[in-house]
């Protein structure tokens, strides 16, 4: 086998020669050898051309789509489009083109290439860039609302007596905005039951959870605790009661206990989606509490509920599950899967006795979303305070106007960890010992049939992700790569030649060469040499003749007998000779 790599495109005449003793065998073939197809680039940071060229790959740069896309290999897109440019530009993926897209290349909701994204763009909190429009902070803690600090004095404050005042119309919407519905999931699979180094089980640091999360939570909101074991089993333990009904609550935590089951988590899932789905909250929140992996064949089901759940009911999914070393990575695998389908975040617990705390975690993260803190910690950067009943207006000299108060400082956001998902050679080489952070990127979920390769923040937000669409395939980049939030990530030595492997991973499949490519030999001398023949009338005592001499031998013709008696002619015979004896032998009897 002969291996060789063509460098330029054309005609390339191939010639093999092998020597065998005095004999030299030459083989001759050609094959034509088509251009590279370029990358089209339409991205004014220049930090994807300057990968491009750094790798030597064929490139051309545009500032707008051009009216013809035929012989490129793929699209680096970084810039918005108008809608009809994303139309002909989605024609062509579907029709084989490859198609980057990241940062402004994303677009905006709503338009044509948004709509066949590996990714779904999430709103993000106001003030943040709008749902889409570039990078955005995506700390999974929301900047805090400000009303926390004093308001303003209007300049004609309502007068009147407010004993008898009753809320308007607005007042239960702003508290839906902010309360929180929580599901815990429990698992009550017979290992649960399994004691710990304390003595207790693993149950009991379950039943402490479900209460920490009915203290941390206050008036408005709503828990509720379902658990899940044998296949399609799911049984409400708790329906959704007010958080501030502690006996509720902890009637129904007392009702938790393991049982000899198994751990199909798609029956229970299913009936938490129910019991969230009939509650009006902000946030709407399911906490999987278990210590053992899921069953493996409920996988794409569970995928479709998660995401179908975060989707469209805005329902999000978290795991806290207990691990040892005999834990699959499969499992682990599948189950940062479904909490990024659901909008959540996988924590494995090697110590069940920190499950609480874990769990307590993702209430606070609940709380947080709304600009609340748990409850008995103190009023949160939203949290209304009832202000003691003023007296009657009076009329006061004229003030002063005090100074404005100084608008409060912007939480800084805290840098976002990425990681990958599945080890795949496109994320080669892997960044020692962990991959940069970020500073921002934008919120998103992945589509159920995309293919995601890196994860982003606690969330597990998609940072890159892929997907077919058609006869193309089409990559989502969530970063926007001339921000300075990806500093870090490009200023690592490998990412041009990352970057460069992310696009080219979308180029169109060329088609399989012909395997024969030396299709004439040729033997000098075409003859045996003396020595040969030398060798070979040693071989043959009768000596050489020449080839045209030879004869084929004729056929060889052999006579075979076959006899037409049946292999049972002697038993009948000698049955017919014991019968006519005893016939012989009857008669002399009869005549005596």
């Amino acid at each position: 086998v002969v291996a060789w790599v063509p460098k330029d495109a054309g005609t390339h005449e191939l010639s093999v020669q092998t020597v065998q003793g005095d004999h030299r065998i030459e083989r001759r073939g050609s094959l034509e050898v088509a251009p590279i197809a370029p990358i089209l680039v339409l991205d004014r940071s220049g930090v994807i051309a300057a990968a491009l060229r750094a790798q030597q790959v064929p490139l051309v740069e545009r500032s707008e789509l051009p009216a013809e896309l035929e012989g490129f290999a793929a699209v680096a897109l970084g810039i918005g489009m108008p809608p009809a440019a994303q139309e002909a530009l989605a024609a062509a993926v579907d029709q084989g083109l490859g198609l980057f897209c990241t940062g402004a290349g994303l677009q905006r909701d709503g338009e044509p290439l948004r709509q066949i994204l590996p990714v779904q763009l999430l709103p993000v909190a106001p003030g943040e860039g709008g749902e889409g429009d570039g990078p955005t902070p995506a700390e999974s803690k929301p900047v805090p609302q400000p009303p926390a600090a004093p308001k303003p004095a209007q300049p004609e404050p309502p007068v009147g007596p407010i004993e008898d005042a009753k809320p308007t119309e607005t007042g239960p919407a702003e508290v839906d905005k902010r309360a929180i519905a929580m599901v815990l999931l429990v698992d009550r699979s017979g290992s649960m039951g399994n004691v710990v180094a304390n003595g207790a089980t693993k149950m009991s640091y379950a039943k402490t959870s479900a209460l920490r999360t009915a203290l941390a939570l206050d008036q408005g909101d709503q828990v509720g605790i379902v658990t899940f074991g044998n296949k399609d089993a799911g049984r409400v333990a708790l329906s959704m009661t007010a958080a501030t009904d502690r006996d509720a609550i902890q009637n129904g935590v007392q009702k938790l206990a393991h049982a000899n089951e198994y751990t199909y988590l798609h029956g229970g899932l299913r009936q938490a989606d129910r019991m969230l789905g009939e509650v009006q909250a902000a946030v709407k929140h399911v906490v999987v509490i278990s210590d053992g992996e899921f069953d493996r064949n409920e996988e794409p089901a569970l995928r479709n509920l998660a995401g179908r759940m975060a989707r469209e009911r805005g329902i999000t999914l978290s795991i806290v599950s207990i691990i040892d070393a005999n834990t699959a990575p499969e499992f682990r695998t599948m189950a940062e899967v479904l909490t990024r389908e659901g909008g959540g975040v996988f924590l494995p617990v090697e110590d069940p006795r920190v499950v609480p705390q874990f769990v307590s975690a993702e209430v606070s993260r609940a709380l947080d979303r709304v600009g609340r803190k748990p409850n008995g910690e103190g009023p949160g950067p939203a949290e209304p305070s009832t202000p003691p009943k003023p007296k009657p207006p009076e009329p006061k000299p004229p003030e002063p106007k005090p100074p404005e108060p100084k608008p409060p400082e912007p939480d800084q956001p805290q840098p976002l960890a990425v990681r990958a998902v599945f080890a795949s050679p496109l994320l080669l080489p892997e960044p020692m010992p962990m991959w940069p952070t970020l500073d921002a990127m934008m919120h998103g979920a992945a589509r159920p049939d995309a293919l995601v390769l890196l994860v982003g923040g606690d969330a597990g937000m998609p940072v890159l992700a892929y997907g077919n669409r058609g006869l193309g395939r089409i990559a989502a980049l969530t970063v926007d790569l001339a921000s300075p939030a990806s500093a870090r990530l490009r200023a690592e030595p490998p990412f041009p030649a990352r970057l460069v492997q992310w696009i080219e991973a979308l180029r169109p499949p060329l088609p399989s060469l012909p395997q024969d490519l030396l299709r004439s030999a040729q033997v000098t001398p075409d003859a045996p040499l003396p020595s040969e023949v030398q060798a070979l009338s040693a071989l043959a005592p009768g000596g050489l003749a020449p080839l045209d001499s030879l004869r084929l031998p004729p056929p060889r013709t052999d006579v075979v007998h076959k006899t037409q008696v049946p292999a049972w002619a002697l038993s009948a015979l000698v049955l017919l000779v014991l019968l006519a004896v005893v016939e012989w032998w009857l008669a002399r009897r009869v005549t005596a």
